[in-house]
Parts: C-alpha cells; structure tokens; sequence
C-alpha cells in the first residue's frame, strides 16, 4: 500500500522557534536567531536483483544562535521536547559568555529582512509505497546490465523519497519557512574486458517524481556509461 510520512506542520515548527526565541530573551541573550528542520523518509537498495536494504529515516534539528552584546555562540539538538531546548539555549548563552567579543556579530539590519519570501514550490510528495520503490530499482539495475553483455555485475540500484520541513526565525520578528521534498533514481554497474574492470553510474533526482527520469533510461545511461570506460587509453602531451 502506497503512503506518505508525516512531518510536524509549519504551525508547530513555527511555535517551537518562537518558544525558543522567548526563552533565549528570558535568559539574558541581546539577540538570536533559531532554525528548525525536520525530514522524513525512505530509502531502498536491491543489488542483483535482491532487496539489500531498506531504510526508513526521520531526522530533527534545532540549532540556535545566540548574541551576548557581541559575543556569539552556537549550539543545535536533534530533541524538540522543551526541556531539551531549555537545555540548548543555556548551552549556547553559557558559550557566549566566555567568547571574544566580535563588532561585525550580529542580526541583519530588520529593514534588510524579507518579509514577504516568495513561494518556491518545492514541496511535492510522492506516493510509493516500499514495494513499488524496489520495483524500481530493479527495473534501472536490469536496464543497465542489458546494455552489453560485457556489464557483468552490478553495484547496486537505489530509489530514495524524503520530504521536510524549514523554519527560520529571529529576534527581529522574522518567522518564515518552507516544506520541500526530494527523490532519487541511481544506479551503479560494473563492465569487464580484456583490459580490466570500470564502473559507471548514473543518477536522476527532483522535488517532484514527475522531474525524474525513468528507471529504464538512469539504467541504460549507467551501463553504456560503464562500457564506454572499457580499454581508457591516456592522452599523449598535446595542445
């Protein structure tokens, strides 16, 4: 069955750098700056025609940086519980007050934020479940040792989708962000002659599934590539 992860909403990111911002004043910090991220997804290899892996990754990030006057300090969590970020802000305010101070330190001038961000589009998910992202990788991985019959084995085919989420925000009232998502086709397969092994790969990748290439063409790019590596001669000193 085809589905699509989750991740936290714009909303939710938003209020944790906002609740992140409030705790660094309250603690003594002049300025910061706060960005959050979150992505989720999966990744499938086969090699051979065979399932090799299967990953499933969902990763978090918070990172602040923090002003004391002109003291600058930097410290980031992967954890989103409060206490966790409580945790972070004093580490990073800890820092700050034992670094030299910088007169270039500092947030942008708020009339040099952009307020009003366009929207880039870069969110599309892709609903494929894990067995139809295996399905691909074996398409690319049999289109590339069809190529010739001098690709004898393969390096592996993968199919990877994630999507995320991006806030960024500061003391100065800047609060913007934005989802995106990611997939990918590659494939590696090896060729043989009298002269010896080359490998060659190929890769196709887009925020959109309708950006990529097919299984069948990253294949056959892959394996023409590696035969054409067969019998590399060097080049004579020439202008």
């Amino acid at each position: 069955m085809s589905q699509t992860p989750t991740i936290s909403s714009s909303e939710e990111l938003g209020s944790l750098v906002s609740h992140a911002l409030d705790t660094a004043l309250s603690l003594g910090a002049t300025s910061a700056s706060v960005e959050v991220s979150e992505e989720k997804g999966t990744c499938v290899t086969v090699r051979n025609r065979e399932t090799e892996s299967i990953e499933h990754t969902h990763d978090r990030d918070f990172g602040i940086t923090l002003y004391l006057g002109k003291s600058k300090a930097v410290a980031s969590s992967g954890d989103f519980r409060k206490e966790s970020i409580l945790r972070t802000v004093k580490a990073a305010l800890d820092m700050a007050r034992y670094t030299t101070p910088d007169e270039c330190n500092g947030l942008p001038d708020k009339e040099r934020l952009c307020t009003n961000p366009r929207q880039l589009d870069l969110f599309h998910p892709w609903n494929i479940s894990i067995e139809e992202q295996v399905q691909k990788a074996v398409e690319a991985e049999k289109a590339a040792l069809s190529v010739d019959k001098r690709v004898v084995n393969s390096d592996g085919a993968m199919v990877t989708t994630t999507i995320g989420s991006f806030i960024l925000g500061n003391t100065e009232g800047f609060l913007h962000g934005y989802p995106f998502s990611d997939h990918s086709i590659d494939t590696s397969v090896i060729a043989e002659d009298q002269n010896g092994m080359q490998v060659g790969s190929w890769h196709t990748s887009g925020v959109s599934s309708m950006d990529l290439l097919s299984p069948q063409q990253v294949g056959m790019i892959a394996g023409q590539r590696a035969v054409d590596h067969l019998s590399a001669r060097g080049l004579s000193t020439r202008k």
